[in-house]
């Protein structure tokens, strides 16, 4: 007789539960790596969280305005995220070749955004943001970005190991079973019926308990 633990499409379907699994950690880590990259870039080239720049390297602008974005930061938060799914599906292609936990895999990886970064993009794509006159320019940025600052290539490692780190961490969560299961505990926490139904009683009814439980 099947059970309805075993009527589950995870018991089912397991080759497709795993291949979701797989999808979701890919495009969950690439974003949040994304985000990561930006941010890390961004720092060094705004100020607005340390208050230092030291960098005219602008990634996200200068990726929306090669594009021919009229709104150059939005395009390129959108060419950013994809981009980091793209970096998140190379990962997951040779995850497996990449020695040790989970942390060493990440720190393996992180040369090969550090040389995407450092030789395809900067040299192709005019990054490089200076106000001339009244309006921003885009110019040359070079290879590491060595146009944009001495200080840029600097924010380009820490990017691209951060970035990576964590790509390496997501991917691995969400990739693992155990992460999309419930907490064995649950049902001493929140998720008790007795202990919800508890917090959502009113004040009213557990004095008028008190009182009809009270000798």
């Amino acid at each position: 007789m099947t059970t309805e633990q075993d009527a589950t499409i995870a018991a089912s379907f397991p080759g497709l539960v795993r291949i979701g699994r797989l999808v979701a950690a890919t495009v969950l880590g690439g974003v949040v790596a994304a985000l990561t990259w930006m941010f890390v870039l961004q720092e060094g080239h705004t100020g607005r969280i340390f208050g230092v720049t030291w960098t005219e390297h602008d990634f996200p602008d200068g990726l929306g305005n090669a594009f021919g974005a009229t709104d150059t930061a939005r395009a390129g938060l959108a060419l950013t995220l994809v981009l980091g799914v793209v970096v998140a599906t190379v990962y997951a292609v040779i995850e497996h070749r990449l020695p040790g936990p989970w942390i060493a895999k990440g720190l393996w990886f992180a040369p090969v955004l550090f040389l995407a970064w450092g030789l395809v993009f900067t040299p192709l794509v005019n990054s490089r943001q200076v106000l001339i006159d009244v309006d921003f320019m885009f110019l040359p940025t070079g290879a590491f970005g060595v146009e944009a600052g001495g200080k840029t290539i600097l924010s380009g490692l820490a990017a691209s190991l951060m970035a990576s780190v964590i790509l390496a961490r997501v991917f691995v969560l969400g990739r693992e079973a155990t992460w999309w299961q419930g907490h064995p505990d649950v049902g001493h926490g929140l998720g008790d019926d007795r202990t919800m139904a508890a917090l959502l009683e009113l004040p009213e009814e557990r004095t008028e308990q008190g009182v009809k439980g009270a000798p």
